[in-house]
This record gives C-alpha cells, structure tokens and sequence, in this order.
C-alpha cells in the first residue's frame, strides 16, 4: 500500500525576503509539484483497487495528502504575497499580482471541484463502480468502445501533426496539455473536444485552438448556434491577434439569458444575432479588442430588443449594417443606405455629432447613446396622426410601420448590460447548466477515454 509522504515546511513567510524568499518560492511550488504527482499516482492506483480494505486506506491517504496541498498553497500565497509588498518596480508588482490572482482562482476552482465530489460521493462511487465492472469484465460493449476511440484519434492524428506544421507545436504536446486539463472534469465529454480540436486544426486555426475546441464544445452540448468558426469571429480574432471567443461566447449567453427574462423569447439567436455580428464587422476591425466587444454588446441588446417585441429581421440587419458603415467610416455605403437618415435624426436626438461617429467611430457608450435617440425618434414617428403619413415617414426612413410600434414597446434595454464574461464566469454558468446525472456520465466516458 501506498504511504502518505507528505512533509511539508514549517516557516513563517514573515522571515524571509529577498533571494530566501525567492528561494522559498521556488522550493514550496517543487513540493507542490511533488504533491501532484503523487496524487495523481495515488487517483490512478484508486481507480484501479478492487480490494475494499485497501481501497479504504488509500481513500484515507487521498483525503491526507488534499488537506497537506491545501496547507502548503495557502504558504506559498504568503510566500508570494510577501514577494508582491518587497517589489519595487510597478510593472513588475502588476505582473506578480496578476499571478497571484490567477493562482487563488485555480485554487478555488479546485476546492469547488472536490466539494461537489464530496457531496456526491454516493454517485461518484456508483460511477466508479461502472467503470470497475466494465474493466473487470472485459465487456465487448467496452472493447468497441475503446476501439472506435483509437480508430478516430489514429486516422486523424497524422492530419492533425502535418496541420500543425511550421508552430512548434505537435499533437501530443496539446492532447497532454488537453487531457491533464479535462481529466478530473465532468462538463464535457473529452472525445468532443478532441473531435472539434481536429476539425479546428484541419481548417487551418491553430490560434489558441485548445480553447476554442473546448468552447466549442460546451456550445454542442447546449444545443446552441454558436459557432467557433465563424467568419467575421475568426476574421477579428487574426486581426486582433487576441482570442476574443469566449467573449462573444458569453456575449450570446448573457443576450439569451437577458431575452428570456424580459421577452420570454430568444429566437433572436438564432435567426438574428450571427448576422448582425458579421454586419459590425468593419467597425470593429479598426478599434481595440474590448472597445470592439462592448460595441457588439450593446448593438446586439437593442437588436435583439427590438426583434424580440416585433422588429422584421430584415430591418435589423440593414440597421446593424448601416452602424458598421458608420463606425468604419463608410461614406459612400451610408450615402446609398436608406438608414443614413435614421441614424442621422437618432444621432441629433441623442446630442451626438454624426460627422463625429464618421471620423472617430462608434464606441459601445457612443451605441447606446445612438439607439435610444433612433428608439425615441421611431416612438414619435409612430405616434403621427393618420395611417398615410405614418406609413409615409416610416418609408422615408427605410422602415415598416410595424416597425414603428415594435420600437414603442422598448424601454431601455442596456440598463441591464450584457457586456461579456470573462472565460472563469462563462464557465460557471455552463456549470449550472449541466446535470450532475450528465456530469458523472462525462466523467466515465472521460475515464474510459484517458
């Protein structure tokens, strides 16, 4: 039987400084490592123990060696906050908090893992058991299982290797890096995100493609439209040389979860939000990352505002086309657009230079500003007397007038603004989203796969 091994140091971070406390550092991130591993040996020797006396014991020993890391992480944290207060230079105490922070979230996702494995042991032990009876066994349904697995991964790697060529990288260093990744996890299925890795690496992606095949992923699971591959998406991203995915992943999830909530409808998504997204496109290749997701946040709420009380699709989309003409500047496009006069009495209603928006761009704030004035004017419009000269005004500006009363219906969406999560927060949402049922599944699947 395995033996618990852990030591520890016994030190007050208070101490040390200077190059002891580099070295302090350096030794407690080894005996974490050291930790890890050890673990990791241990899991593997659990999941594979079928004597109930042994099993025992080295559940007793996993629960030690956890409660040991715990220990030694929240020593190291002091160890690196004392590293933090010594640092002189102010770029390089940024870089040293942001390290911190990052590490302090990767320990509170773990502890948030373990928790939910503790508090369904019951289920946990009835999956292990599964996995147990199918490799005691020796099942045929086990054997086509593992075979159909190694067929697909074998026929695509060789693809997969000569995909990757001229990045350094090779396919075992991103399916290592994949599976230590997705192995203890149970919100995807990892034979997915290796199918979706392929396909990404097929086509060419090889940008941040571990975290695309994953986001991928999530989004099939849920049934969704998102699309990793998108046009104007992969476009800006190589533009931008900046993974902006996950943001218009969230970006998509938060206007969905905002839909429902006020609307009771979200058919938005898919008939809507992807072509309104391709139709900023030109706008945002000129501004900076965030700038250009804060756009797209608040032009897809009011979007996705106004077609959810009524709005024809095909007016929403020449209004989101008209704003990326306008943002970028695109003169010669507005000039010719039958929107350039709504934009323009929507821009003087909202106290906005429109000559402005035309040299300098449209920002998320400018946006906002923008489409309440547009909102605000198509409100008064509607409100003419007699049915011809409304219809009339409504043709002037290139609209409907059920257009007109859709824009009635409309309160001021962005008070509640959907500016995208980050990946942590995105992640927890799809956490609430998966059943525990469907995650202890994953988590078989995953280990049959490993």
């Amino acid at each position: 039987m395995p033996e618990n091994k852990s030591t520890g140091y016994e030190y007050d971070a208070g101490e040390v400084s200077g190059e002891k406390l580099s070295k302090k550092i350096n030794e407690q991130e080894a005996y974490l490592r050291k930790l890890d591993t050890y673990q990791r040996q241990l899991e593997e020797k659990r999941r594979t123990e079928t004597d109930k006396k042994n099993l025992k014991a080295l559940k007793k020993i996993i629960e030690d060696e956890y409660k040991e890391r715990i220990k030694n992480q929240e020593k190291l944290f002091e160890l690196r906050q004392k590293q933090i207060e010594e640092e002189k230079d102010t770029e390089k105490k940024l870089d040293l908090q942001l390290a911190l922070e990052k590490e302090k979230q990767e320990a509170e996702a773990r502890q948030r893992a373990k928790e939910a494995a503790d508090n369904n042991a019951k289920q946990l032990e009835e999956a292990g058991s599964k996995v147990n009876k199918l490799l005691l066994s020796g099942t045929n349904s086990l054997k086509n299982t593992l075979e159909s697995i190694m067929k697909s991964f074998i026929e695509s790697q060789e693809a997969m290797n000569y995909g990757l060529i001229g990045t350094g990288r090779n396919l075992k260093e991103i399916t290592d890096g994949l599976g230590g990744a997705l192995g203890g996890t149970g919100l995807v299925k990892q034979e997915n995100v290796y199918k979706n890795l392929s396909n990404l690496i097929n086509q060419g992606i090889l940008y941040n493609v571990e975290q695309r095949a994953f986001l991928q992923t999530m989004a099939d699971d849920l049934g969704g439209v998102f699309d990793v591959t998108s046009g104007s998406l992969t476009r800006l991203i190589n533009l931008q040389r900046q993974d902006l995915t996950a943001n218009r992943m969230a970006i998509q999830s938060s206007l969905k979860e905002f839909l429902n909530q006020n609307y009771e409808t979200s058919q938005y998504i898919k008939e809507g939000f992807q072509g309104v997204s391709d139709a900023l496109f030109e706008a945002q290749a000129i501004m900076t990352s965030d700038s250009a997701m804060r756009l797209e946040a608040t032009v897809q709420q009011w979007l996705g505002s106004l077609s959810s009380v009524g709005m024809s699709q095909q007016t929403v989309n020449r209004l989101a086309q008209a704003i990326g003409e306008l943002g970028s500047g695109n003169l010669n496009a507005l000039n010719s657009s039958s929107m350039q006069n709504l934009l323009v009495m929507g821009a003087a209603r909202s106290g906005l230079s429109y000559a402005d928006l035309l040299m300098e761009g449209v920002s998320g704030e400018a946006a906002d500003a923008l489409m309440k004035g547009i909102v605000s004017y198509m409100t008064e419009i509607g409100k003419t007397s007699g049915n011809v000269v409304r219809s009339e005004y409504a043709r002037v500006f290139g609209l409907n007038v059920s257009d007109l009363v859709a824009a009635s219906q409309v309160a001021n969406p962005t008070q509640n603004g959907i500016i995208g999560d980050d990946i942590n927060k995105l992640l927890s949402k799809f956490d609430n989203y998966v059943s525990t049922s469907q995650q202890f599944d994953n988590v078989l699947a995953n280990f049959i796969y490993n």
